[in-house]
C-alpha cells in the first residue's frame, strides 16, 4: 500500500471517527426519548403551551438578532472595505476587540443598563446585547469577502451613475450569499443556545428563552426521563435543520477568504 492510500485511508478512519463520537451523544439522546412511550412522549412536550411560549420567545429574539447583527456588521464591513476616512484603520481593530470578551464578562454592567432603562423581562434586553455580541465578528466575515470583490465592478457602477447605496444593495449583497450564510448560521447558533444573559434578565414565567425550558422541566419530569430528553432533542432540531438547509453556502463562506486575518 503506498503512502497515498495509507493517507486517505488514516483520513477516513479520522473522519469516521469524529463523526461518530460528535454524533453517539445526540443518538443516545433521541434513543432515550423513544423509550416508555416513543412518539407519544414528543407529542405531549410540542403540545405543552409553555414549550410553545418559550419557542416564540426565542425565534423573535433570534429572528431580530439575526437582522440587527446582518444590517449593522454588513454596513460596517461595507464602509470600511471599500471607503476612505479618518481613523478607519484604528476604529476597525477597536471594534474587533470586542469578538475577545465573553458574555461572562459583560454580564454585570448589561445587568445594571437593563434594570437602569426599565428593560427586564423584555426582548431588547437580548436583542440588543445579542446583537453587539456577535457584530464584530460577522463584520469581520464580511469586510474580508467585500475586500475580494474586484475594484474594477465598483469603479464600472459608479461610472454608470450607481451610488454607494445602489452599489451595496445591487452589487455587494447579492454576491455574499456565502458569507451571509456564515453570519446567519453563526449568529442563530449563539442567540438561540445562549442561556447566561437569558436567565439573568428574563425573570418572567411568559417571557423565558427555550434554552431555560431543560431546567424548568426537571421538575416536571425529574422522574420521566423520556420527556426531558425529548425537550431537548426538540431545542436541538432547528439548529440542525438550518445547519442542513445552508451548509454549501457556510462552508463555501468559510473557504472564500472570509477567515483570512
Amino acid at each position: 500500500m503506498g503512502i497515498e492510500a495509507k493517507k486517505s485511508a488514516f483520513d477516513y478512519f479520522t473522519t469516521y471517527l469524529a463523526a461518530i463520537i460528535i454524533l453517539l451523544p445526540f443518538i443516545l439522546i433521541i434513543s432515550w426519548s423513544l423509550k416508555s412511550g416513543g412518539l407519544q412522549n414528543y407529542l405531549i412536550v410540542v403540545t405543552d403551551p409553555n414549550l410553545l411560549r418559550y419557542f416564540m420567545n426565542s425565534i423573535i429574539v433570534t429572528t431580530c438578532t439575526i437582522v440587527l447583527t446582518f444590517l449593522t456588521s454588513a454596513f460596517s464591513a461595507y464602509a470600511f472595505s471599500q471607503m476612505r476616512f479618518f481613523g478607519k484603520e484604528i476604529i476597525y481593530y477597536v471594534l474587533l476587540t470586542s469578538i475577545t470578551l465573553p458574555a461572562s464578562s459583560i454580564v454585570l454592567p448589561l445587568f445594571l443598563l437593563v434594570r437602569t432603562y426599565h428593560l427586564m423581562n423584555s426582548y431588547l434586553a437580548l436583542i440588543g446585547p445579542y446583537t453587539a455580541l456577535n457584530y464584530a465578528f460577522s463584520m469581520l466575515i464580511l469586510r474580508n469577502f467585500f475586500k475580494d470583490i474586484p475594484r474594477d465592478i465598483v469603479d464600472s457602477s459608479k461610472i454608470d451613475g450607481c451610488s454607494w447605496w445602489k452599489i451595496f444593495w445591487n452589487i455587494f449583497i447579492p454576491l455574499s450569499k456565502a458569507p451571509i450564510s456564515v453570519v446567519v448560521i453563526m449568529t442563530f447558533l449563539q442567540s438561540w443556545n445562549e442561556y447566561l444573559l437569558a436567565i439573568s434578565f428574563m425573570k418572567s414565567t411568559k417571557m423565558l428563552m427555550l434554552t431555560m425550558a431543560p431546567s424548568k422541566y426537571i421538575a416536571s419530569y425529574s422522574w420521566d426521563i423520556p420527556k426531558l430528553f425529548a425537550v431537548i432533542v426538540v431545542i436541538a432540531t432547528p439548529t440542525i435543520l438550518l445547519f442542513v438547509a445552508l451548509q454549501g453556502q457556510f462552508i463555501r463562506g468559510l473557504t472564500a477568504g472570509a477567515l483570512k486575518e
